[in-house]
């Protein structure tokens, strides 16, 4: 995002050039094929966008909206609402709901290339501590500790798992925690 004659613009480089995409706008993410560009606006006047050099800018879902993931190759995008997360996917826009786990909301902040594998964080509506999550078709949403002990993983004296990042192949994610000494410690998990 650049700040161009007091306005934000989102600008892509091609070549030597940088081509101005969206007035006003917040880029969250771009593809790995670097050909898809998401982010949103103010909520007052575009809302999130999907932006490709064919069709240039266009809305994706309601205003006030929150895109934060594109797979590899742009046909799928996160979005998040208050206490709601979907996936779009093109060229129709078809739109699946994430489900949270029980009595949480649950907010998508990655995905891995192919979209199949999203990960973020569940928030207890009780207002507990937001926990490591993951969400894949077959299973659903599930917690990462929940997913770690049914694989025989001790994770004892760790808490507060948070996941931010997601391998390519979603087989690795990175994330943070608080340890046993009660200091917060950055982590890789590989996932089982």
């Amino acid at each position: 995002n650049i700040r161009k004659d007091g306005v934000g613009h989102v600008f892509r480089k091609q070549g030597n050039a940088a081509i101005d995409l969206v007035v006003s706008a917040n880029c969250r993410q771009v593809s790995a094929d670097g050909n898809t560009i998401v982010g949103d606006g103010p909520p007052d006047s575009f809302g999130p966008f999907r932006w490709t050099s064919a069709t240039g800018a266009t809305r994706v879902g309601e205003l006030g909206n929150m895109i934060t993931s594109v797979n590899g190759s742009g046909s799928i995008i996160a979005v998040n609402t208050v206490g709601s997360a979907y996936l779009y996917t093109l060229p129709n826009m078809g739109m699946t709901t994430l489900i949270p786990p029980a009595g949480a909301d649950l907010a998508i902040l990655d995905m891995d290339e192919s979209g199949a594998i999203v990960i973020g964080d569940a928030t207890p509506k009780s207002g507990s501590q937001p926990s490591a999550a993951i969400w894949t078709a077959a299973t659903g949403t599930r917690y990462l500790a929940d997913i770690l002990s049914a694989a025989s993983v001790d994770t004892k004296g760790w808490g507060n798992l948070r996941v931010y990042a997601i391998s390519g192949d979603g087989r690795v994610v990175a994330g943070y925690g608080t340890n046993a000494q009660g200091q917060t410690e950055g982590f890789r998990c590989v996932l089982p």
